[in-house]
């Protein structure tokens, strides 16, 4: 493990928080990764594998936001395809292998692995097949001494970053994530989501979605009264995560390719914390590729 200040969880419903102590000067990064399809055949594993890579070696800690698998060649799923499984998945223990292929795939990465949520393709499986793939896959990496490692989210929920110094608290960053809603977005990308969210989901400070492999980074501004009764003004970052699928290339011929929806973005998120003047302050970047 990391000589960095390490969080302490709990979660309570759909509220997970994460409370650190830290030392002065600290700073700590978040990757954000969803979509990543790990057995789909379209799955760019090189590029996942090199952003995991540069998170582990920043110490970032990684939150997954869902639809780590794909999972739709099982036997009771109406989209399944042959010409879409990686051979080595075709066998009757399907789901097993597949869990096992990733959890080995996600081993050198699990110590920044922090929390994961699950997406349509998990919750299909577990309608169609009874069994929960992202608490399997979390099982194999979680540290036999320290089962609350990886938090387990659901679709949709809140993610509470309270940083504290000593008695003090320095700050708290709010994230709400979404899997995500609708279907490709060709035109808006899915930022017409934001205005909806932004009523709902107001006191957030970044609200994030996966699902529909596009990607933005759009920041809105807001007014926020203080106890005191002086105007605050924040700003929430609506983020979106492609993901690590890329069937619009490999394959001419793909379901993909028939809509005509054309390439996505592939990558992820950071956020970067930092204490500045003693309070948190945090930022949003790309890590995207073509």
């Amino acid at each position: 493990m990391s000589s960095a200040p390490q969080p302490t969880t709990r979660q309570v419903r759909n509220v997970t928080t994460f409370e650190v102590y830290v030392p002065a000067g600290w700073k700590q990064s978040i990757f954000l990764t969803s979509d990543v399809h790990f057995d789909s055949v379209h799955c760019r594993r090189e590029l996942l594998k090199e952003h995991l890579t540069k998170a582990r070696d920043a110490g970032a800690w990684i939150f997954d936001n869902g639809d780590m698998f794909d999972a739709m060649q099982g036997r009771y799923d109406p989209r399944r395809s042959y010409d879409d499984i990686r051979p080595e998945y075709a066998r009757q223990d399907y789901y097993d292998a597949i869990v096992s292929d990733a959890a080995k795939f996600l081993q050198p990465f699990a110590d920044n692995l922090r929390y994961m949520g699950k997406g349509n393709h998990e919750l299909s499986v577990l309608k169609n097949a009874g069994t929960d793939m992202t608490d399997r896959v979390a099982a194999r990496l979680t540290r036999k001494e320290d089962q609350s490692h990886i938090i387990i989210g659901g679709y949709s929920g809140y993610i509470r970053i309270v940083v504290k110094q000593g008695a003090k608290r320095r700050g708290v960053l709010v994230i709400h994530h979404r899997h995500g809603l609708g279907a490709g977005a060709p035109v808006t990308r899915g930022t017409i989501e934001t205005n909806r969210q932004q009523v709902w989901a107001e006191d957030t400070d970044v609200i994030w979605n996966g699902h529909n492999h596009q990607a933005y980074l759009l920041p809105i501004a807001v007014d926020r009264m203080s106890v005191g009764g002086r105007i605050e003004p924040a700003i929430v970052w609506h983020v979106r995560t492609p993901g690590y699928e890329d069937s619009w290339h490999d394959d001419v011929s793909s379901w993909i390719a028939q809509k005509g929806v054309g390439p996505k973005p592939q990558g992820g998120i950071w956020i970067d914390m930092w204490l500045q003047n003693h309070e948190l302050r945090w930022n949003v970047r790309p890590e995207i590729r073509a």
